[in-house]
């Protein structure tokens, strides 16, 4: 993949960021945080703002109620989580981090059984 001198520093920051959560993750006294595994990580292009893709460990999460409590406990647990990447990674300015949800793999999942039932169903 060819990168111009932007797009390789976006790169390299956001895998940077990417690595430095995973390990953050499983470092926090929250089991529940533990839980998720970080599957993208989107650097605007000026690297003030850090869109993190993430999809959770345990498929009983992926509930509307454990999202929402997910969600709390992400938000609680923010500052820490921007403060150990300031800490950690040597950056001019620490990214603010907005985390999404990333459901694309059920999504397909669910594309695939609706493709695998048309095809076994009979048309009359």
């Amino acid at each position: 993949m060819k990168f111009d001198g932007d797009n390789y520093r976006s790169y390299k920051v956001s895998s940077l960021i990417k690595k430095e959560l995973g390990q953050i993750f499983t470092t926090l006294q929250n089991d529940l945080l533990k839980k998720i595994v970080i599957k993208d990580v989107e650097m605007s292009r000026d690297l003030s703002q850090a869109r993190i893709f993430f999809d959770f460990f345990c498929e009983e999460f992926h509930k509307d109620s454990q999202k929402k409590i997910f969600n709390e406990q992400l938000d609680n647990n923010l500052k820490i989580i921007r403060k150990k990447i300031a800490s950690n990674l040597s950056l001019k300015k620490t990214p603010k981090l907005k985390f999404i949800y990333d459901n694309s793999e059920q999504k397909a999942n669910r594309i695939e059984d609706l493709i695998n039932e048309s095809l076994h169903s009979k048309w009359y």
